[in-house]
């Protein structure tokens, strides 16, 4: 009897133990202040799973994927990026609110993805380069060293991270400083040039000369032609 009590005791610890089928993951948690019922992991590929978000925002279900890697996860119109590999079992907290900028992971599988979320965000903090692009030589050095550090941080704060999403965030690092060292003299001078012909533009300025453009009729005009009479131009292009 003691003995069957035991093989009894173990199956039930065994049963409790397993997270998911063999070659499979968990995914599950929490989607606070949703009014969505699904979410949907898809990749590049189209959509691998549709899971169900109870009415207290709460889900859990397993899937496979064929390659670990990034994927999309989606519920309404927002998404973010989620990192699942088969055997993680991952819980997620976020808020609908505040999506994915709320978003923390744990159990096995979430280093990687508090890793991706951080990357993403961090990548978001950059803005429009043009905001940087416009700055003088020294406040722009100093930004792009800032925008550096904020990745570098990120690298050193998440340590058991997989080698794959190393060498994509230092791709990506490598990308960015590259944009941004290549381009500067050349975006800065646009930016310049653009800012004083808006200002010239303004309402109320004189018009730029228009000066030799084609006539239809033959010949060539120049706005002085029409000095005196009301002119209407139809600005176009090729597309």
């Amino acid at each position: 009897m003691k003995n069957a009590f035991i093989a009894l005791l173990s199956i039930l610890v065994f049963t409790s133990c397993q997270k998911h089928p063999e070659g499979y993951l968990t995914l599950s948690g929490e989607i606070e202040n949703t009014t969505d019922s699904l979410i949907q992991i898809s990749s590049n590929k189209g959509l691998l799973k549709s899971i169900k978000i109870k009415e207290n925002g709460t889900f859990k279900d397993s899937l496979k994927v064929e390659e670990k890697g990034v994927f999309t996860f989606q519920v309404g119109q927002n998404r973010a990026p989620i990192y699942l590999e088969n055997g993680y079992n991952l819980t997620l907290k976020g808020n609908a609110d505040d999506f994915m900028k709320s978003f923390v992971y744990t159990g096995e599988g979430s280093e990687n993805n508090n890793f991706v979320l951080a990357q993403v965000l961090e990548t978001q903090k950059i803005g429009n380069p043009a905001t940087i692009f416009a700055l003088e030589k020294e406040d722009y050095l100093l930004k792009v060293d800032s925008i550096k550090n904020g990745f570098k941080e990120i690298s050193e704060k998440f340590i058991d991270i997989d080698s794959v999403l190393i060498n994509q965030s230092k791709q990506q690092l490598e990308q960015i400083s590259s944009y941004f060292e290549k381009n500067y003299e050349r975006q800065h001078a646009a930016i310049l040039a653009k800012t004083e012909f808006e200002k010239n533009i303004k309402k109320g300025n004189p018009s730029p000369k228009f000066v030799d453009y084609e006539s239809a009729k033959g010949g060539k005009k120049s706005l002085d032609s029409f000095k005196g009479k009301y002119v209407y131009i139809d600005v176009w292009a090729t597309w």
